[in-house]
């Protein structure tokens, strides 16, 4: 609480007429972030497109957002503060789960998408790669930078449920990090 205080310019005693404790500080900073961040999911998706370049714009914000955090952010949450992370938790498993469904929906739709793709199950596994790649045990950031492993985890997962066309619209479109960065 006194490195925030500082930074922010005021005196602890004031920070601490609007936050409790530091618990409830980084609470109501995870329900900001949140509430920011669908609010650019949902201006990035009337964007309009098709279901690829929405998973790609989505993509951008994913790793403007990263590349900003430590990638321990999920497992210090998890660790000190578990109702900020259940609070992002339900927000991952909630919205976030829901977007990823109505875009692979919408992709069998167009047909860039494989037919017999299991909706419930490959956005499960989608949502739920993500803290996998902010795993330093699994992927230590000095060896694996965010933004070229979240390329390769997405490349990775486009192409497993893109059909014969959704593969060539890729293969034209995205074929190198730099579309996502």
């Amino acid at each position: 609480m006194d490195d925030v205080a500082r930074e922010l310019g005021i005196s602890k005693k004031t920070l601490y007429v609007h936050f409790k404790d530091k618990k409830h500080l980084v609470l109501a900073t995870i329900q900001h972030y949140v509430k920011n961040h669908k609010k650019c999911i949902d201006d990035t998706l009337a964007e309009g497109g098709n279901a690829i370049d929405r998973w790609f714009r989505i993509a951008r914000l994913v790793t403007e957002d990263m590349s900003e955090m430590k990638p321990t952010i999920y497992f210090d949450l998890r660790r000190y503060y578990p109702q900020a992370f259940q609070y992002f938790e339900q927000f991952r498993n909630g919205e976030i789960l829901a977007m990823i469904k109505q875009n692979l929906s919408r992709g069998k739709e167009e047909g860039l998408y494989r037919a017999d793709l299991d909706v419930d199950v490959v956005s499960r596994l989608y949502v739920n790669i993500i803290p996998l790649t902010m795993n330093p045990e699994v992927f230590p950031s000095a060896q694996y930078p965010f933004i070229k492993l979240y390329f390769e985890v997405f490349r990775y997962h486009v192409r497993g449920i893109a059909s014969k066309e959704g593969l060539a619209y890729l293969d034209h479109h995205y074929k190198n990090p730099e579309v996502i960065s």
